[in-house]
């Protein structure tokens, strides 16, 4: 099905004053243009652009369809796949000149014309995301992409598992492609290294990150506790039940259950004036897609107590928790 974007974008964007931009081009025709180029939309026509090329000077009107390529100089912060400069790409499959959004296997594309204009909104905003092999989709969330990762499982997995595979949050979905891009992912996650003992009897040693346990099931309703670990270039994620030991750096974790909300959870045991405890990481923020706190401490954890086999919250948390962390 052929989805005409360059209609689309029409609505709504016309409230935007565009400015002119100095850039290059490269139409069907393979004529190379490098001057200034000013976006126009239009009520009754096609969209198009006025563009004064440096060796002609004269300005035009050339419409959108003729772009095979377009470069500007300048960019939208923290949206375009280059920081000072937008690339746009003609693309059949939709219809429109699309601008580049994030470059890799997996490519992300939307049919904004901004370059650095000052807009409350776009209407009709569309995402379209473009793997080399598997294909092309517009993508509204990030359920939307499974087929797209189908190479890769963990990536819908760990969606899954930390309650985003519903998300419409530009941002996450941005996460989720940047991570399947990147060939050196843990420069930024810098995980620490882990071994760990499957039930069938496996060892995995990497680097990994214990999930944090989501308290009151706010954010994450999944009954499982997770493992995400990382080796030899590939990701792969574990379940509470899929595992009989876990060391992380030097610290051993067990597996809990939190009767209260039905909730397995990864922890550190601890003994403490007869009591068996369990130190616990949990969710502190919502936003990030591993649920990282940029201000690591000891607000981080939540201590259970053992009690009939499963673990619950004592009156007096708080005090034990700064009587573990001393």
């Amino acid at each position: 099905m052929v989805v005409c974007l360059a209609m689309l974008s029409l609505v709504g964007q016309d409230k935007v004053s565009y400015q002119e931009h100095f850039g290059k081009a490269e139409l069907k025709t393979d004529l190379h243009i490098t001057g200034s180029f000013q976006y126009k939309s239009s009520k009754t026509g096609l969209p198009y652009y006025i563009v004064e090329d440096s060796e002609v000077g004269k300005p035009k009107k050339i419409d959108v369809p003729m772009f095979r390529s377009l470069e500007i100089y300048g960019g939208e912060a923290y949206v375009t796949a280059r920081p000072d400069t937008t690339d746009f790409v003609w693309v059949d499959a939709y219809d429109d000149l699309l601008r580049i959004v994030r470059k890799g296997k997996l490519m992300l594309y939307d049919n904004s014309k901004i370059i650095n204009e000052n807009y409350k909104e776009l209407e009709q905003y569309v995402m379209v995301a473009q793997h080399e092999t598997l294909g092309t989709k517009t993508i509204k969330k990030i359920s939307q992409l499974e087929p797209l990762m189908s190479d890769r499982p963990y990536f819908m997995a760990s969606a899954k598992a930390t309650g985003k595979y519903e998300s419409r949050d530009f941002g996450v979905i941005l996460y989720l492609i940047d991570l399947y891009n990147n060939p050196d992912p843990m420069k930024k996650l810098q995980w620490k290294k882990i071994t760990l003992l499957t039930r069938k009897g496996d060892v995995y040693q990497g680097v990994g990150y214990v999930q944090p346990m989501d308290l009151r099931n706010e954010y994450n309703t999944s009954a499982s506790a997770y493992v995400h670990f990382f080796q030899d270039g590939e990701f792969k994620l574990f379940r509470h039940d899929d595992l009989k030991e876990i060391t992380l750096g030097d610290e051993e974790y067990e597996v809990g259950y939190f009767g209260l909300t039905n909730k397995y959870f990864f922890g550190r045991k601890w003994e403490h004036e007869g009591y068996e405890y369990l130190v616990v990481p949990k969710i502190v923020n919502r936003n990030n897609y591993y649920y990282f706190n940029i201000d690591a401490n000891e607000q981080d954890y939540v201590i259970l107590r053992k009690s009939s086999g499963s673990y619950l919250k004592p009156d007096d948390e708080v005090k034990l928790r700064m009587e573990y962390f001393k």
